[in-house]
């Protein structure tokens, strides 16, 4: 055993010959620095990309399902609500989703919230969720209201 482990480590250590072997280790390092600066490009993008969304200047981003296939479940559903930020204000959230579904009434805007954020207590998505609807539509902006069939309110963007 030792003499066979003796060996293996004097091969990796042998001398090489700079005239036959550098061209292809010049073209073995040269093919992996393609590679990682591609990588570093692709993460960068992602970052980028990523560091919009929470920022606030992506509003309906989604990630290519590329990137996403390439991470673990939990974290791809992560990555899918990136696009949503628990530390916008009220009328940010609802017009999220009203941008998403195009009509809701309260209880489905609440029920949404409610799904991004279990944590949040009921109450209060419920008094933020009432109180800037209410007041929007007193003030004639942002939200248009309608009854649906079966008499409940339903919200759209203005």
């Amino acid at each position: 055993m030792f003499k066979f482990v003796s060996e293996k480590l004097n091969n990796l250590f042998m001398p090489i010959s700079i005239e036959h072997d550098a061209p292809e280790l010049l073209e073995f390092y040269l093919a992996k620095q393609v590679r990682i600066s591609e990588e570093y490009n692709r993460v960068n993008g992602m970052v980028t990309y990523l560091k919009s969304i929470l920022n606030g200047t992506e509003t309906k981003a989604k990630l290519p399902a590329a990137i996403l296939t390439n991470l673990p479940m939990n974290t791809a559903r992560q990555v899918e609500d990136l696009d949503y930020n628990p530390e916008w204000s009220w009328n940010r959230k609802i017009r999220y989703f009203l941008e998403q579904e195009n009509s809701l009434t309260t209880s489905q805007i609440v029920k949404r919230i409610e799904e991004r954020e279990p944590n949040r207590r009921r109450n209060l998505i419920v008094g933020g969720v009432s109180s800037i609807l209410s007041t929007s539509i007193k003030e004639g902006k942002n939200y248009n209201r309608t009854k649906n069939d079966q008499e409940e309110y339903v919200y759209t963007l203005k």
